[in-house]
């Protein structure tokens, strides 16, 4: 199959990919662990990108032992970073709004795949204006397994009714790419915090600098 012509529906990974959400995202990370007698280092940070927030509570309960305090942590850091996103807003990635309209009018569907969840999911994107443009949107507590597992690229593509391999997917992390790929959909990628490796350069369709760059390049 040709890709990336040969698609009937696009997925969009929301965090990191349409938003830039990662700057108040550590901050809120910092300042939850911190509050409970905890660090969040660098190296913890990078495990977490495009994972779900019950894996990264994993990672975070393996580097800490058993007894650390998921729940009580993971609460705080959602309050304080809904805090901060209300009251500073969001910013928008470069090309975000624009590319998602312009599939938008020639009337492909559309999908968000996110693992965060509905509630935020929601709020992120009716504030900026894109929310009634997604014909699907799949959160991270509708599957039973995380990226870099294909459930959610899957469940997209169910709740669409358009075969996995005739859905491009944009993706901002390696485990994105990773999922996307495992559900047998090709997948751009858009570099946010992490670079690609020689693994997942090999698994995308293609890597670009940015959404605009999709526009700009007329990828689509």
């Amino acid at each position: 199959m040709n890709y990336p012509a040969d698609y009937n529906a696009v997925i969009f990974d929301m965090d990191g990919l349409l938003l830039d959400t990662e700057a108040t995202s550590r901050w809120a990370w910092d300042q939850a662990m911190a509050e409970h007698g905890y660090r969040m280092t660098d190296e913890i940070y990078r495990q977490f990108i495009g994972l779900v927030m019950n894996d990264r509570g994993k990672i975070l309960q393996q580097r800490f032992g058993a007894e650390f305090p998921c729940a009580s942590v993971m609460s705080r850091r959602i309050e304080l970073g809904d805090n901060r996103e209300i009251e500073q807003g969001l910013v928008v990635k470069p090309g975000a709004i624009a590319l998602v309209q312009a599939l938008a009018e020639r009337e492909i569907p559309l999908a968000v795949a996110t693992g965060t969840f509905a509630r935020r999911t929601n709020r992120r994107l009716q504030s900026i204006g894109l929310l009634g443009l997604f014909k699907v949107i799949v959160t991270g507590e509708q599957v039973a397994s995380g990226k870099p597992a294909p459930d959610i690229f899957l469940e997209a593509s169910r709740q669409l009714a358009v075969s996995a391999e005739r859905c491009l997917v944009f993706e901002d992390s390696c485990a994105g790419v990773q999922a996307a790929h495992a559900a047998g959909m090709p997948v751009i990628m858009v570099p946010d915090m992490e670079a690609p490796t020689v693994e997942i350069e090999a698994l995308a369709y293609r890597i670009v600098p940015s959404l605009q760059a999709v526009l700009d390049m007329a990828l689509l």
